[in-house]
């Protein structure tokens, strides 16, 4: 799907400088353009002084040499004279590009030879990494210049070095005179290759690499800058706003973002700027208040500052009416935050998306509305944007669907400079930019970057974005600033958090787990900081904010840290002042840091194996559970419910039987004894140990070779390994044969992570992942839950109101009975519905429609909740309905699918669609019914309102497989749900990407079926006979008996015979009723395919007549629709014989209208001459009377040529005069209006009338059969 801009502007085809002083001579404004913060009376730089200044650098610049498309570079931080400088580069047809100054001379050396830079201006104050870097690159010293603050310009000294190179030059030795510099015109360019000229070379900030140089054109910023005054021109009061508009200046001037909005989008404007020579915030705050400013520029870590530092609401800030943020994500919490330092509604921090090579800026907000998200607004005017999911930009993603973005318009830059293969890996052929950013679109066109795309970690193939956690970890109050990255681990990827901290003594151990506990509570699982917590004095960042993760992975690699899933215990970095996790990974779950094993008594109550533990006497509550047969959810809500309020310990991971939630012995009798087991367990808790053990355990034993060497304990360990080897000596003495003794190790526990089955004490809200040192400690006995207390110490009130409201929710879904009255658990009002209620990122919308329950559906959509919430794997509460049976068993999916019929269209983490997750559930053939149903509801659904190229465009959707749902229901047996899509018209030589086609999937189908044929159930098809009657329309057998009459009916009455020969009675009584059932199979398999084969004949026909159906109405409207062509076709002859009668016409009247002046004229003078003859005598009073009579007859005249006029035209319709008034009359009638009124409707009348016929025809074609 392709987004185009709504808006598209006129971009003008002239040079930058033209495009802001419209020509070298031109007028403009004595005003101020850019003024020192420092001292804003005394050093300012005013419209006209910016073009002079600009002027004469590139006249001093040419004579001085510099050739057309050569560069110049400015090292230095901003001054008044840093715009005048990079203008006056491009007035001399030259190339700017700018360095950080906080480069060394190998990063400057780098740049000043990848752009073969001619000339340098280097700040005073770096002057020495100048040199070093010149001298590297081969420069002289002549090529060298002193650039000041601009102090020294304004009074008229300069700065001059001698060094080891020679004598330096101050920059002002390159200005022409004042005369020469008016006198210097910069040349104009028209043609689009003139246009195309290079004038910038921004290097992108490197984050992933080595810098490259961005080529960016006259083109290229006219058109930004156009597009993004098109957005501030849309603003309510723009014209009124700008006289009192003031901008503050702390970005780099050589960074495209202060480049675009300071240099040449404020002096288009006539805006002032208050320039900063470098950012600091208690200044830059002090500036805001000073003078006034209204518009901020920032960027996100400058948010973050003005955030956290309480110093900000020492100032006054009520000047600020503006605040534009980009660079970076912000995320929408600390933006909102950002937004309370002024009163409610006065300041909205709208984000905009850009980058280098887009020149600035690719999309904005609309100033006229209010941002409440952290969308980063539309596409520019004359732009357009796609997310695609592949690197060929083949595969476009849906609407809501994240994807990397692509962008084209007149703001993309030319290319990479001196890197074609670079260029050609970015810009598209036809234009399109790859920016390697993830992005998804809302249903308004509005943008929401996700993260870089190069900067996204994998987590198991599970996409994780930095800025996500990013933006979560800044929300805690006591991290002063924050940067994710990947660290490798196994094969895969784990998050590792680097954080600065407000205050340096929090650094420690306990801080960093409790970070770390924080997060795991509000992400899901595969987004934990798994990789671990560090601590950093700064996050390194470039200068307009942008992590520098390249650096933090580099660091990441000197630490040597091996990323593993379970933290263990905390080691101090030798080199750094922070801490870190340090793990083991081993079966990717935790080890035991002691290789003693772990004794338990183990006793099998009808298959259900029980443990106590030797050591302390407990007893598995989850296996009392099992043997009371709860399913896995009623065991999981009773033991959160009853169990972990009290006395317990939680045991998870490892093998299945090891795992649960283990209480102590007396506990554990009261809560068998609760649940009616109490007398099939008595074995195990009434057994006393003795001189004698159980026997041991037949399975679970592990040999000795393959355990693994354990790793050094700490001191917790150790102890927790000798009282349990104390524990382990002790002897027990055997009481009842099925009672046996067993140990549980740790190699056991890794061993069986792959299980299907999770624990039952590992909840969707609540859950306690323990470590080793954990599962070692020796006080084990904890009370009240003292973990879960902790933890919820941690969470705010909330995420606690949060928590209890989804337990109390999934209890009224998983265990009240729903038979009774009873309401469903109303949520708090400050609660966030959307916000998943278990590990896998479900929203309570998910729940409710996947348990059926439309009741609970309607009433979180009146309380706001989102129709549309995702889970972790981007599937809508629609797919997660039609996993389940409930819709099924409750008939609810009809009102299900009209409520989420707006999510249809939507597609989950690997590409599938609701009619991909419906057939997915036919690999279970007990779902077969509900899965017809289901295709059938949301089909018959969207035919109401999709037009059925959509609907079968949606059916023919792949997932990332390449497979489509007919493709999954053939390959699960799912004959009917097969029968039902081929009856839709989905496409069945779509091949996947191993190659198969549906077509052949089905055909293995049938040739499966042949081979294995069995008595099927009565088609459900639409197009089959109804379910109660057979194919021939009887009823068919439902008492289980045989479909067919005995194969030997003489067998069936013969009496039976005894026979005296072994063999003949053997062949008389087993061989022949054997041979007798087979018959019987083999009979009713031929007559099964029989009906199966004459079935899917009837369904063929009845598909045909429908086919054959729609063919004729197709023909009969392409019929009409030829006679419609007919009827319009215009002959040229025809035309030419109309422009003769049409210019007979006007003859005729021309004519007529001549004849009618001859007789007038001839009347005229005979009235004339008829009349008496007045005396010659003129005075005044005559003179004047008769001017009046030459008026009132050039009036007259000018009345009678009118009326002659008239005349002609009714002539001209005599005879209809008649007829015309019978058929005003009629109309009149009918329509119920005035006679006179009736010509004047009369285009009105015949449009509606063939709108009504076209209309008629229309409803004809459709009323054909479906």
């Amino acid at each position: 799907m392709v987004i185009q801009s709504r808006f598209s502007t006129l971009i003008p085809q002239v040079s930058v400088p033209t495009y802001l002083f419209h020509s070298p001579t031109a007028e403009l404004p004595n005003q101020p353009a850019f003024l020192s913060c420092s001292e804003s009376e005394r050093y300012q730089i005013s419209l006209p002084e910016y073009r002079l200044y600009a002027q004469r650098l590139a006249s001093g610049l040419r004579r001085g040499g510099l050739q057309p498309g050569e560069c110049v570079l400015l090292f230095s931080g901003n001054t008044l004279f840093s715009p005048s400088v990079m203008m006056g580069i491009i007035m001399a047809e030259g190339i700017f590009t700018g360095a950080n100054p906080s480069y060394v001379a190998r990063e400057l050396a780098y740049q000043l030879k990848d752009s073969a830079a001619r000339y340098l201006l280097c700040a005073e104050s770096s002057l020495d990494t100048g040199i070093a870097a010149a001298k590297e690159a081969g420069m002289t010293a002549a090529q060298i210049f002193v650039f000041d603050d601009g102090v020294a310009t304004f009074e008229g000294w300069k700065v001059e070095r001698s060094t080891e190179l020679g004598h330096i030059q101050h920059w002002t030795e390159l200005l022409d005179t004042v005369q020469g510099g008016a006198a210097y015109a910069w040349p104009e360019l028209k043609t689009r290759e003139e246009l195309d000229r290079v004038i910038i070379l921004n290097y992108s900030s490197g984050t992933t690499g080595v810098a490259k140089g961005v080529m960016i054109t006259h083109r290229n910023h006219v058109a930004n800058c156009t597009q993004t005054l098109h957005f501030r021109r849309m603003q309510e009061g723009y014209e009124e706003r700008l006289r009192r508009t003031r901008y503050l200046c702390f970005l780099p001037l050589y960074h495209a973002l202060a480049q675009s909005v300071f240099v040449i989008s404020a002096p288009k404007q006539r805006i002032p700027v208050y320039m900063m020579a470098k950012f600091d915030l208690v200044q830059a705050l002090g500036y805001v208040q000073k003078f006034r400013i209204t518009d901020l520029t920032l960027v996100p870590p400058i948010i973050v500052g003005m955030v956290k530092q309480s110093v900000t609401k020492t100032f006054d800030l009520s000047s600020v009416e503006s605040v534009g943020c980009g660079a970076a994500p912000l995320g929408h919490e600390l933006s909102l935050e950002f937004e309370r330092l002024w009163p409610s509604g006065k300041v909205n921090v709208k984000q905009g998306w850009g980058m280098t090579e887009v020149t600035c800026a690719g999309s904005l907000w609309d100033p006229n509305r209010w941002s409440t998200n952290a969308s980063v607004g539309e596409v520019l005017p004359n732009c357009e944007v796609k997310l695609v999911l592949d690197d060929a930009g083949q595969v476009e993603a849906p609407r809501g669907e994240r994807g990397e973005i692509w962008i084209r318009g007149p703001n993309i830059m030319k290319g990479y400079w001196n890197k074609p293969k670079a260029t050609k890996e970015t810009l598209t052929e036809d234009g399109w930019l790859k920016t390697g950013d993830i992005a998804y679109a809302d249903t308004d066109d509005y943008l929401y970057i996700v993260d870089r795309k190069k900067e996204l970690i994998k987590v198991n193939g599970m996409q994780v974005a930095p800025a996500e956690l990013e933006a979560l970890l800044l929300d805690d109050g006591d991290i002063q600033d924050a940067a994710i990255i990947g660290v490798p681990a196994d094969g895969t990827e784990l998050p590792r958090a680097y954080i600065v901290l407000r205050t340096a003594d929090k650094k420690t151990p306990e801080t960093a787990a409790k970070i770390k506990s924080w997060m795991a509570e509000r992400v899901t699982r595969y987004k934990r900081l798994e990789g671990g917590v560090h601590f950093v004095d700064a996050i390194p960042k470039n200068a307009t904010g942008k992590i520098l993760r390249r650096e933090l992975r580099e660091m990441a690699a000197r630490e040597d840290t091996r990323a593993k899933f379970s933290s263990i215990f905390f080691t101090r970095s030798l080199n750094s002042s922070y801490w870190h996790f340090s793990y083991e990974c081993r079966s990717f779950w935790p080890h035991s840091q002691s290789r003693r094993s772990v004794p338990v008594y183990e006793c099998n109550v009808n298959g259900n194996h029980v443990m106590r533990r030797r050591a302390d006497d407990w007893i598995n509550a989850t296996h009392i559970l099992k043997v009371a047969d709860y399913d896995k959810p009623a065991r999981t809500r009773i033991l959160e419910r009853e169990v972990q309020k009290g006395v317990h310990e939680k045991v998870q991971g490892g093998y299945g039987k090891y795992q649960g939630t283990w209480i102590p012995l007396d506990e554990g009798r009261h809560l068998a004894e609760r649940n009616g087991v109490l007398d099939k367990m008595r074995a195990i808790f009434d057994y006393i140990p003795g001189d004698r053990s159980p026997p041991p355990a037949p399975k679970h034993a592990t040999a000795a070779s393959n355990r693994m060497k354990p790793p050094r304990q700490t001191a917790a360990a150790a102890a927790a390994a000798r009282n349990a080897a104390a524990f382990a000596a002790a002897q027990a003495q055997s009481q009842q044969s099925q009672v046996s003794e067993e140990a549980y190790e740790a190699s056991q526990i890794r061993s069986q992570i792959y299980r299907d089955e999770t624990p039952d004490n590992e909840t969707v809200i609540s859950e306690s992942m323990l470590g080793d040192a954990d599962l070692l400690e020796a006080s084990q006995y904890s009370t009240g839950g003292n973990r879960k207390r902790k933890r919820s110490d941690q969470m705010s009130l909330l995420d606690q109101q949060h928590q209890i409201w989804a337990d109390r929710l999934l209890d009224y879904f998983m265990l009240l009975d729903h038979e009774e009255a009873v309401s469903w658990p109303e949520p708090p009002q400050s609660i966030n519905l959307d916000r998943p209620i278990d590990e896998k990122g479900h929203a309570a919308m998910h729940w409710a429609a996947a348990m059926g329950d439309v009741g609970v559906v309607k009433e979180l959509m009146n309380r706001g909740a989102r129709m549309d919430c995702l889970s972790n794997n981007l599937e809508t509460p629609l797919m997660r309905a039609v996993m389940f049976t409930n819709n099924f068993d409750k008939e609810t999916m009809p009102s299900m699918v009209k409520i989420f019929q707006q999510t249809v269209h939507r597609t989950d983490w690997f590409g599938s669609t609701v009619f991909h997750h419906i057939a997915a559930t036919t690999s279970s053939s007990n779902k077969y019914v509900c899965a017809r149903w289901y295709l059938d509801c949301i089909i018959n659904k969207l035919s109401e309102t999709w037009i059925p190229e959509e609907v079968i465009r949606l059916l023919n959707a792949a997932d990332q497989n390449g497979d489509t749902a007919i493709m999954i229901a053939a390959r699960n047996g799912a004959r009917k749900c097969v029968r039902s899509l081929l009856g839709r018209n989905v496409v069945v030589d779509i091949p996947n990407k191993k190659g198969e086609t549906a077509d052949d999937l089905i055909r293995e189908l049938n040739q499966r079926r042949r081979m294995h044929g069995r008595i099927r159930q009565a088609s459900s098809s639409p197009f089959a006979p109804p379910a109660e009657h057979g194919l021939n329309g009887h009823v068919p057998h439902l008492d289980g008996g045989p479909l067919m009459p005995a194969p030997f009916p003489s067998m069936a009455v013969r009496e039976a015979v005894q026979y005296r020969s072994q063999t003949a009675s053997h062949l008389m009584t087993k061989v022949a009723p054997t041979l007798l059932e087979k018959c019987e199979e083999l009979a009713a398999a031929y007559e099964a395919e029989l009906q199966e084969k004459e079935a899917e004949s009837l369904d063929a026909e009845r598909v045909v007549k429908r086919r054959q159906a729609e063919l004729e109405a197709v023909r009969k409207q392409v019929a009409e629709l030829q006679g419609m062509a007919i009827g319009l076709h215009v002959d040229l002859n025809d035309e030419e014989a109309d422009r003769q009668q049409e210019q007979e016409l006007r003859l005729l009247v021309e004519e007529a209208e001549s004849l009618l002046e001859i007789e007038q004229k001839a009347e005229l003078r005979r009235l004339c001459s008829s009349m008496p003859q007045q005396s010659s005598d003129t005075s005044p009073v005559d003179a004047t009377e008769k001017m009046k009579i030459a008026l009132l007859l050039h009036r007259a005249q000018l009345e009678r040529r009118e009326l002659v006029r008239e005349v002609v035209g009714n002539l001209s319709v005599a005879g209809m005069s008649e007829k015309q008034g019978t058929y005003k009359k009629l109309i009149a009638k009918a329509l119920g209006e005035r006679e006179e009124d009736v010509e004047s409707m009369l285009p009105e009348i015949l449009q509606e009338l063939e709108e009504a016929e076209t209309q008629e025809r229309a409803e004809g074609l459709d009323g054909s059969p479906l």
